[in-house]
């Protein structure tokens, strides 16, 4: 374990407030932060499988031009999610936080957490996700049971206002 943050961010409109609190814990650790997006393998391209569809009559310039297609939605995912990264180093930046490692991942948010937890102190991770169905409570009920036993310490971010959460929790880190 080292005592880098690891500050989990999407575009969802919680990111801003993940960063915010990774920093908040971050200055008061003294310690850097670790920012990652976890760009989903749907998303990553290359997941679709045309050969046994297309049948007779089907050109190989058609499969050529899918497979363009799958190669062009991996770029701009890789590309959106770097912009996310640059965004939420801004926010870092402007909360004085200069330690900042982006990293983008591919893959799923739970698998992606318990190999990078290792390395953390704390994970802080939004309330929700982008694209997810939400509950009152936050992530998906099976993705936030994945995540809970897989981590030592995590903590789940609603929006900025909930700074009382966060001193709790800073003097339980303290204490380790």
């Amino acid at each position: 374990m080292t005592d880098r943050i690891l500050a989990l961010i999407d575009s969802s409109p919680y990111a801003e407030s993940v960063c915010r609190h990774a920093a908040w814990i971050a200055s008061r650790l003294g310690t850097g932060i670790d920012l990652v997006h976890v760009i989903p393998k749907d998303a990553a391209g290359g997941s679709d499988d045309y050969t046994g569809t297309l049948r007779l009559g089907a050109r190989t310039a058609l499969l050529q031009k899918l497979a363009a297609i799958d190669a062009e939605r991996a770029k701009l995912a890789k590309d959106r999610g770097q912009a996310l990264l640059e965004d939420a180093r801004a926010v870092l930046d402007q909360d004085g936080i200069a330690d900042v490692r982006e990293k983008l991942r591919q893959g799923e948010l739970v698998e992606a957490v318990a190999e990078l937890e290792r390395e953390a102190r704390a994970v802080v991770i939004g309330k929700r996700g982008e694209g997810t169905v939400a509950l009152a409570e936050g992530l998906p009920e099976t993705e936030a049971r994945q995540i809970e036993r897989s981590i030592r310490i995590a903590y789940s971010w609603g929006r900025a206002d909930e700074r009382r959460q966060t001193s709790a929790i800073l003097r339980g880190l303290m204490a380790e």
